[in-house]
């Protein structure tokens, strides 16, 4: 540019340094343009990555749940079925938790579905949905676990009581 001001004539000078700061003054707005768009590119994808390691990280707890619940202890003994209560218990506490984690999950998806092409909304959405349905069938088995471990328990001690109440019975009699 200072080149070419050199070989102007004095009257065009002024109106190259016109259009020469214009251009200046349109790279700088270009510049923070890019850079505001580099910015939320960088959000959208910190929000991605924080989505698919929330939901990895749930659909992994979900896979050793169901391989906890696969095995079926069958028993008698009031001390077990006590124990593994205990167990169902905390593993549904640990399951509300996990709650929260999943309505981030959504929430972070719902924020991701405005950059997305509309075969990976639908995509995403599928994921969050299979994902929940997941969650929510474990919860739906844990609870049923539970009660039914429970049931057990209530009716081994009412046949215990029965039991102690028949031998006393038997041995006032004899």
């Amino acid at each position: 540019a200072s080149t070419i001001k050199e070989q102007c004539e004095e009257s065009d000078k002024a109106e190259l340094q016109k259009i020469v700061d214009n251009f200046l003054e349109d790279i700088q707005v270009l510049n923070l343009s890019l850079n505001q768009r580099l910015e939320s590119i960088e959000k959208i994808i910190q929000r991605k990555k924080e989505y698919e390691q929330d939901s990895e990280g749930l659909l992994n707890w979900i896979r050793e749940i169901e391989a906890v619940m696969s095995t079926n202890v069958k028993t008698s003994s009031i001390q077990i079925l006590e124990e593994q209560m205990r167990k169902y218990e905390g593993i549904l506490k640990e399951a509300e938790k996990k709650g929260y984690v999943l309505n981030a999950v959504e929430e972070k998806a719902e924020s991701l579905m405005d950059h997305l092409s509309e075969v990976d909304r639908l995509n995403l959405s599928c994921q969050v949905k299979n994902l929940s349905d997941k969650y929510n069938l474990l919860v739906l088995k844990l609870k049923e676990r539970f009660n039914g471990i429970a049931e057990n328990i209530k009716q081994l001690k009412s046949s215990q009581k029965q039991i102690s109440e028949y031998t006393q019975f038997i041995l006032s009699i004899q």
